[in-house]
């Protein structure tokens, strides 16, 4: 091949600001961003700066740093306690959990606002025969956030909970075996047992509860 220029594309920086909504024992700095790829987590490479910010972590004043990106569309994640739920993650006013930070170009700059909320509510309840259940919450509305999905499992009274839910109406499973990533993010798996699931509606610092049946065994 004759008159080819190869242009190395540099690598691209994602900072970003946290905030915490509501009131919380819970600290920012308890909280963690990283970063995944067509599901590949990816950590930083490189040298790490004079910083707190690196590697994800949030600094006190809620600052976070992520350098050294790789040209790529890349989803935000969130690791945060138990009682906070992460609301929303934008840039340039738009919530790009869910598509991503689009930096293919390379050599790019994305600057983030993320914000963490202490005001979910709870849902827990018991499945009839449920030792063990595996149990799944899932937004009613197939246009919310697919990190709004749930799953735990039953203890030997059938008793679950979810102790932090964004305010919102769900659809909840039980299921005696089930592979998790079907009856999460599959659809068209779960509708012939849309009957056998129960709507619940959580508000701010409420909780709600449900009685479910036990779906037997299936396979996808």
């Amino acid at each position: 091949m004759e008159n080819v220029e190869l242009r190395p594309l540099g690598p691209s920086t994602i900072t970003g600001q946290a905030r915490l909504e509501g009131e919380s024992k819970s600290a920012l700095t308890e909280a963690r961003v990283w970063l995944s790829e067509a599901g590949v987590e990816v950590f930083l490479m490189g040298e790490v700066p004079d910083t707190d910010a690196v590697d994800g972590k949030i600094s006190e004043d809620g600052t976070f740093t992520l350098h050294n990106l790789t040209p790529g569309i890349y989803h935000v994640n969130v690791g945060t306690p138990k009682v906070l739920y992460l609301k929303s993650v934008l840039s340039d006013g738009r919530d790009v959990a869910e598509s991503g930070v689009d930096l293919q170009a390379g050599g790019m700059s994305a600057e983030l606002q993320i914000v963490l909320s202490s005001n979910g509510g709870s849902i827990e309840g018991t499945v009839e025969k449920g030792d063990g259940a595996q149990v799944t919450l899932i937004p009613a509305d197939p246009k919310s956030p697919r990190r709004r999905t749930q799953t735990v499992q039953a203890d030997a009274q059938g008793h679950f909970t979810f102790p932090t839910v964004a305010p919102g109406k769900y659809k909840v499973f039980a299921w005696q075996t089930v592979d998790p990533s079907a009856a999460m993010y599959d659809s068209e798996f779960r509708k012939p047992f849309e009957s056998q699931g129960q709507t619940v509606e959580v508000e701010e610092k409420q909780k709600a509860t449900v009685q479910l049946q036990l779906i037997p065994a299936v396979e996808k």
